[in-house]
């Protein structure tokens, strides 16, 4: 092998090496959860489960006053809905208390997902014209099998929880999409507007983003860049 050529192997290790280091990070596919369907009040404490684009959600639903409590998670025609205790004892939890909502206890739909996602967008609608102001936290939670039973709101940060985010709407609407502002978790508490009252809602949908774990083109050129500036010194050695 001639000097020539052992430097053009050389240059190219070298110009695949800056390629692949340079190149973009691994990119995310989004994934979207459709919660709409048949209704169904569902029962104190039960769970609904959803699968799509290789990522499952699991969703139950809770009741806060002064500490948090399992609700029913009931699924409907507009989208996800909680009752309480008391609403299903004192009303049957007709409409419209089977929305999330904030009337006296505040609602909240606790969504854990079974990798990291990047939570992007929830789809909401009203059946009263209510207020569709929202509170969520997202985090990588750690969560034992009794989830938030008993837990206060200033309990979430121990449970892996970040700091409370709100999203406010002025407008009048029946239905709209709440951007969300996250990372990558693996779990999300969504509700009604924390310390306000009037809001109510029914989730209708979810879009996450999941990593593309598919290897990249340039994961490629990184592993031949080093494997040619590998082969190199012994090729060079050969010619001396």
């Amino acid at each position: 092998m001639s000097a020539a050529l052992l430097n053009r192997i050389t240059a190219f290790g070298a110009a695949a090496l800056i390629a692949s280091l340079g190149a973009a990070p691994v990119s995310a596919a989004p994934v979207t959860f459709d919660f709409t369907g048949p209704n169904d009040q569902g029962a104190i404490g039960n769970t609904r489960t959803y699968t799509s684009g290789g990522v499952t959600v699991t969703v139950t639903a809770w009741s806060y006053l002064t500490d948090f409590q399992p609700g029913a998670l009931g699924r409907w025609s507009l989208g996800l809905g909680v009752c309480s205790t008391a609403e299903i004892a004192s009303q049957g939890c007709t409409s419209p208390e089977h929305q999330v909502d904030n009337d006296g206890a505040r609602d909240y739909l606790l969504f854990q997902f079974s990798s990291p996602v990047d939570p992007l967008s929830l789809s909401i609608t009203t059946v009263n014209n209510a207020d569709l102001d929202v509170s969520y936290w997202v985090g990588t939670v750690t969560l034992p099998s009794d989830k938030l039973q008993n837990d206060t709101i200033a309990a979430l940060g121990t449970r892996g929880f970040g700091s409370r985010l709100d999203n406010d709407y002025s407008g009048s609407a029946a239905s709209r999409t709440v951007a969300l502002t996250s990372g990558f978790v693996n779990g999300l508490l969504f509700g009604a507007r924390d310390g306000s009252t009037n809001d109510a809602f029914k989730v209708a949908g979810l879009i996450v983003d999941k990593p593309n774990l598919t290897v990249p083109e340039p994961a490629s050129m990184l592993m031949f860049g080093f494997a040619a500036l590998g082969i190199a010194p012994r090729l060079r050695r050969r010619l001396r």
